[in-house]
C-alpha cells in the first residue's frame, strides 16, 4: 500500500516546518523536520531518481545542491536508504519524489520530513495498471486498488513541463531572491520538453505497427500519450516472474500483432526477453527508463534515443514532419568503408557469461581513417574491440580484417594496445625488450617513421620509447615501472610494428599531458602515411583534430556513427565527451604490478592471433 505522505499542489508547495500543514499531515509528530542541512547558502534538494535530479539542477543551477537518493543502476522499488541518507533527507530544504515509487523514501519522509515536498503524483494525470499489467498474485485481491498506479511518472513526457513549473515555484518560495532565475530556467526547460513531446508525437505518427512487446511494462505513459500499446510480459512489480500461461499468452499476442522486437527496459534482466526472442525469432532491444544515467547526462538526449529505438522497432516513416534529423535512425556516414578495408564488422552479437553485451553492432574503419569509439562505462566498447580482434567469441555476425576472416587475418599488419591493467609478473624483462618484441613476427620491417631495418632493431625500439618520453627507462625492468609508464611501453610496442591498423583501448589513461600530445602527434604522422586507427576514448579533446568519425555505443548498440557528437547541452563539456571524466594525471602513476614479456598478449586471445599481435610468433 502507498505510504502516507504530506501532499502538495503544483501551485504552492507548503513548508512543512512551522505551518498548520505539519499537524495536518505528520500524524501528530512534532519533531523538527527539514531545512538547515546546508550551510553553504545553496538550497539543499533531495531527489528520488535521476529525471528529478536533472530537472532540479537545470532549473536551480548553482543556487541548488541536489542529492539523489536512489543511485543509478539501483532498483528503485526495492532500494533501501542508509541511515545517513534518511538524515540528509530530513535536513533537505526540498524533496522531489513520486509517492509510492520507493517505499524506503516514503517511510523516510514520514520519519524525518524535509522542509517541503514536490510530489509528482499530484501534478500529472496518473495512469493505472491495465488488466494485464497487474501482477498475477494480486489478481485475487479485492478488485482494482486505486493506489496501484503506474509509478514511472517521469516517463509522462507531455506533462513534464508542469513538473518543471512546480519545481521552479517550490524553489522560488524557498529562495525568493532567486525567483526570477528559477522562473526563467523552468520556462527554458519546459520549452525543451515541449519540443521533445512534439518530436515524439510527429515521429510516432505514421508507423507500420502501434504495438510493442516489453518485459516490464514501464512505458505505459509513453504508450498512452502517443497512441501506442505496450504488451507487458510481467506485471508492474518487476520482482515477479511471469507464469508459463502468461508467457504463452504474450507469445500469441506478439505473433498476432506481428511484433519483431522485444524490449527490456532500464536495468531489468534481459533473460526473459532472450527467452521470448529465441522462441519467436524476435530481436532484443533496450529502452532506457532514464533512471540509470550518470550525473550530467542530458535527460532529453536519452529520451531522444528511446524515440529512435521505438521508431525503428515500429517501422515508422523515415521523415515525419517536425522530427529533427538527429532523431531519425542511428546516424551512419554517407559512404561506409568496404568489407575489404582494414576493419569491417557486421551484425555482431556477443554474449559473455550468459549476459548480452553487444547486439547487432556494425563497425568499419577505412584506409587512413581515425575512428573514435565512445560510450559510457559498460556500454560494450572494450568488448567490441576484443571481438574484432578475436579475443572474445562472436555469437553472431562476422569480422574481416583487411578483407580476411579472423582465422586468416594478417596479424603482422595490426597493432593493439589493451586497457592498462595490472597482472602478475612473468619473466623479468626490460622496457626495451618488451618494445622490441613487438616486431618479432615480421622479420624485416620498416622503421617507425620510414626506412627499413632489421628484425627487432634496437634503434627503432628506442625511437618508439622516445616518442612516449620513456627512452630513459629503456633498461629498466617493466616490473619496476609505474602503471602509467607500463601503458606507455605497451603503446611503444604497438608503434614499433609500424602497423597498417592500430587499435587502441583507452590508451591515454594514467599518462601525463605532454606525453599524450607527443603520442597524438605520432599518430597524426602515421595517419598521413596511411595507417588506420580505431581508438576507444572517454575524453576526445587531444584526438579531436584527427578524428574522421565517432561511433557511440549505448547498452551494446550503435546509436551514432558519424561526426564527433556535440557535448550534452548544459554540461559544459567538450564535443564527444561521455561524462566518465577520466583525466590525464602527472606521471609517475601509482606503482602496479605489470606483465612480463610472455604475458603481453591479451587474455583470452588464443593461438596465432595472440602470438602475432603479441609479437611472439
Amino acid at each position: 500500500m502507498r505510504s502516507t505522505l504530506c501532499r502538495f499542489t503544483p501551485v504552492a508547495v507548503l513548508a512543512l516546518l512551522g505551518t498548520a500543514g505539519l499537524a495536518a499531515c505528520s500524524s501528530g509528530d512534532s519533531a523538527a523536520g527539514g531545512g538547515g542541512g546546508d550551510t553553504s547558502g545553496a538550497i539543499s534538494v533531495s531527489t528520488e531518481v535521476y529525471p528529478f535530479t536533472w530537472l532540479v539542477t537545470e532549473i536551480g543551477g548553482d543556487r541548488v545542491e541536489a542529492t539523489q537518493l536512489v543511485p543509478a543502476n539501483a532498483e528503485v522499488h526495492s532500494f533501501e536508504l542508509s541511515p545517513r541518507q534518511v538524515e540528509q533527507l530530513g535536513q533537505a530544504d526540498l524533496a522531489v519524489v513520486t509517492a509510492a515509487v520507493s517505499p524506503a523514501v516514503d517511510a523516510a519522509i514520514e520519519q524525518s520530513p524535509p522542509g517541503a515536498v514536490v510530489d509528482v503524483a499530484d501534478i500529472i494525470s496518473l495512469r493505472y495498471a491495465d488488466a494485464h499489467e497487474h501482477d498475477e498474485e494480486a489478481e485475487e485481491d479485492d478488485g482494482h486498488d486505486h493506489e496501484e498506479f503506474d509509478t514511472h511518472t517521469w516517463l509522462a513526457l507531455p506533462e513534464l513541463p508542469k513538473v518543471a513549473t512546480a519545481i521552479g515555484e517550490a524553489l522560488a518560495e524557498i529562495d525568493p531572491d532567486g525567483a526570477d532565475t528559477y522562473q526563467a530556467n523552468a520556462a527554458a526547460v519546459s520549452e525543451r520538453l515541449t519540443e521533445l513531446d512534439t518530436a515524439y508525437r510527429d515521429g510516432l505518427a505514421t508507423c507500420d505497427s502501434r504495438v510493442f512487446l516489453i518485459t516490464h511494462p514501464s512505458f505505459g505513459y509513453v504508450a498512452d500519450a502517443y497512441d501506442l500499446e505496450q504488451i507487458g510480459v510481467t506485471g508492474l512489480n518487476e520482482d515477479t516472474e511471469p507464469s508459463p500461461a502468461r508467457v504463452a499468452e504474450v507469445s500469441k499476442l506478439a505473433e498476432a500483432e506481428g511484433a519483431s522486437v522485444v524490449f527490456f527496459p532500464g536495468t531489468s534482466n534481459p533473460k526473459i526477453a532472450d527467452v521470448l526472442a529465441a522462441e519467436l525469432g524476435l530481436e532484443v532491444n533496450h529502452l532506457d527508463e532514464l533512471t540509470a544515467a550518470e550525473p550530467g547526462t542530458d535527460l532529453i538526449a536519452l529520451a531522444e534515443e528511446n524515440l529512435t529505438t521505438l521508431r525503428g522497432a515500429l517501422g515508422c516513416s523515415d521523415v515525419p514532419i517536425g522530427l529533427p534529423s538527429s532523431m531519425t535512425s542511428p546516424q551512419v556516414p554517407a559512404s561506409r568503408p568496404s568489407a575489404a578495408g582494414p576493419l569491417h564488422a557486421s551484425a555482431l552479437d556477443v554474449v559473455l557469461s550468459g549476459r548480452r553485451i553487444l547486439t547487432g553492432v556494425d563497425l568499419s574503419v577505412g584506409p587512413g581513417e581515425v575512428v573514435a569509439l565512445l560510450g559510457a562505462n559498460g556500454s560494450g566498447k572494450s568488448t567490441l574491440v576484443r571481438a574484432c580482434l578475436g579475443i572474445v567469441p562472436v555469437g553472431r555476425g562476422q569480422v574481416r580484417l583487411f578483407g580476411e576472416p579472423l582465422d586468416r587475418a594478417p596479424w603482422p599488419r595490426i597493432g593493439y594496445v589493451p586497457q592498462r591493467q595490472a597482472a602478475a609478473t612473468g619473466v623479468p624483462t626490460t622496457a626495451l625488450e618488451v618494445v622490441r618484441a613487438g616486431a618479432l613476427s615480421d622479420g624485416v620491417q620498416r622503421g617507425l617513421l620510414g626506412g627499413r631495418w632489421r628484425r627487432a632493431s634496437r634503434a627503432t625500439a628506442l625511437e618508439a620509447l622516445e616518442v612516449m618520453n620513456l627512452a630513459h627507462a629503456a633498461g629498466q625492468p617493466v616490473q619496476e615501472l609505474s602503471g602509467g609508464q607500463h601503458q606507455r611501453v605497451l603503446i611503444a610496442r604497438a608503434l614499433v610494428r609500424r602497423p597498417d591498423l592500430l587499435v587502441l583501448d583507452e590508451p591515454t589513461t594514467g599518462i601525463d599531458l605532454a606525453t599524450i600530445e607527443a603520442f597524438v602527434a605520432t599518430i597524426a604522422r602515421m595517419r598521413e602515411a596511411g595507417t588506420s586507427v580505431l581508438v576507444v576514448l572517454h575524453e576526445t579533446e587531444a584526438f579531436a583534430p584527427l578524428l574522421d568519425r565517432a561511433v557511440v555505443l549505448r547498452h551494446g548498440r550503435v546509436v551514432h556513427d558519424g561526426p564527433l557528437p556535440p557535448a550534452h547541452p548544459g554540461h559544459g563539456g567538450r564535443a564527444g565527451e561521455v561524462h566518465e571524466h577520466t583525466h590525464p594525471h602527472p606521471d609517475p602513476y601509482r606503482p602496479e604490478p605489470v606483465v612480463g614479456l610472455g604475458e603481453l598478449a591479451p587474455d583470452g586471445m588464443s593461438g596465432r592471433a595472440a602470438n602475432r599481435i603479441g609479437g611472439e610468433e
